[in-house]
């Protein structure tokens, strides 16, 4: 049933909601992300290691996997435009706090702002697309958005490695903090696409998507997203440190991080169109397994570029592809439930911040005690299991309809 005051959008609006959701989308990974070759000054500046620094992620991602639902349920009822426009607030404060930091405590206050931005951008651009794309397209679409995400890390990563040389990672947080406002006139006027129609009350909302979430198959999906997430993460929260054992500085360290963008930009996409004519089960567990050979593969090889590029190129490819599918099964089996699509992925995206929450932790821990193989042996452990567990939770799915274009 859809919303009783939304009417449908037509080809035009869909493009329009696709390009506002893919740009906040990607300026949000690109505010996120950007640090990551700069993350040995940062830990050298606020006086800590790869271990401790990874505890503020842990943070951050607590606090986004606590506002997933209750933004999927907001996002639903009171539509994907407030949303986008919060989050693209929160993430302008959240550089801001990055730029004043001279503290842990400073730079951590910064993470809860971006951890409260993530949920309001990310799921409700997903949401926005797949509502817009109900009929025709949707994995594909998906793909792009996911595509979005990769490219906002790597020209985050390009921008923070070149410019961080200049002005620093402060300097750079402050630049990234005066872009969310380009963006708010379009999240204000992208057109609303029809969604499920909601109860009465934020309570009896809030009750229907934990009930879906629970479930068998939609819990699957969100175990499956932490183990991706986790895995995809960990492994370019740790190249840098790797990198740096051989010497490689913050400029070259960020162009080692280009092949798992570009992984992920050229495999979601292409999969999701793929996906949206033979179905998603086989194909979520194929681009699993390949991300977890390619990870054990770079922790047992010597390390170079020979075999840092391909294997980066897989993994970036493998798990980018894996939650882009994630997403699109979560949304048909919401469909067929009754329930929001905000919901239904504010759920998945609790499951990826579980991921996030404790995947560099872990990964930090296993690197700084243990070196290279232990570490990335144990991502691509993530994968294998996310690969068992994706099969029996997209049994039901049967292949979507052919897509219109885009």
């Amino acid at each position: 049933m859809l919303h009783p005051s939304i009417g449908g959008v037509t080809p035009g609006d869909r493009r329009r909601v696709l390009a506002t959701a893919a740009g906040c989308v990607f300026l949000n990974f690109l505010a996120f992300a950007g640090l990551t070759p700069l993350y040995p000054e940062v830990a050298h500046d606020l006086g800590m290691g790869v271990d401790n620094l990874a505890l503020f992620f842990t943070v951050s991602a607590l606090v986004t996997a606590a506002l997933q639902i209750p933004v999927g349920v907001f996002a639903d009822r009171f539509g994907r435009r407030p949303a986008l426009v919060l989050g693209l607030l929160f993430m302008a404060a959240g550089q801001a706090l990055r730029w004043q930091a001279r503290t842990p405590l400073i730079f951590g206050a910064g993470q809860l702002a971006i951890g409260a931005c993530s949920p309001l951008i990310v799921a409700a651009g997903y949401a926005a697309v797949a509502d817009a794309y109900a009929r025709a397209g949707r994995a594909e679409a998906m793909g792009i958005v996911s595509s979005a995400i990769s490219l906002g890390q790597i020209t985050g990563f390009l921008t923070a490695g070149v410019a961080g040389q200049f002005v620093g990672w402060r300097g750079y947080s402050l630049g990234v903090a005066l872009l969310p406002f380009l963006l708010l006139g379009p999240a204000l006027t992208m057109p609303e696409p029809s969604r499920v129609a909601q109860p009465a009350s934020l309570g009896r909302s809030m009750l229907r998507a934990v009930r879906f979430l629970i479930e068998p198959q939609a819990a699957g999906l969100a175990i499956v997203a932490a183990l991706a997430l986790g895995a995809g993460f960990s492994a370019g929260y740790v190249l840098p440190f790797v990198a740096r054992q051989f010497g490689y500085g913050g400029s070259a360290t960020s162009l080692l991080l280009v092949p798992y963008v570009v992984g992920s930009i050229v495999g979601s996409p292409l999969v999701g169109r793929w996906a949206d004519r033979t179905g998603v089960p086989r194909l979520l567990a194929g681009c699993l397994l390949v991300g977890g050979l390619a990870l054990a593969a770079f922790g047992l090889l010597p390390f170079g570029l020979p075999i840092e590029i391909p294997s980066y190129l897989l993994i970036g490819g493998g798990t980018g592809a894996a939650l882009s599918l994630a997403s699109t099964a979560i949304v048909a089996q919401a469909g067929r439930r009754g329930a929001g699509s905000g919901a239904a992925l504010g759920g998945l995206r609790v499951g990826q911040q579980m991921g996030f929450a404790f995947g560099p932790a872990v990964a930090g821990f296993a690197f700084a005690h243990g070196g290279r193989p232990p570490a990335f042996l144990l991502l691509a452990l993530f994968l294998l299991a996310a690969a068992a567990i994706a099969l029996p939770s997209t049994s039901s799915l049967q292949p979507a309809p052919r897509p219109a274009p885009i």
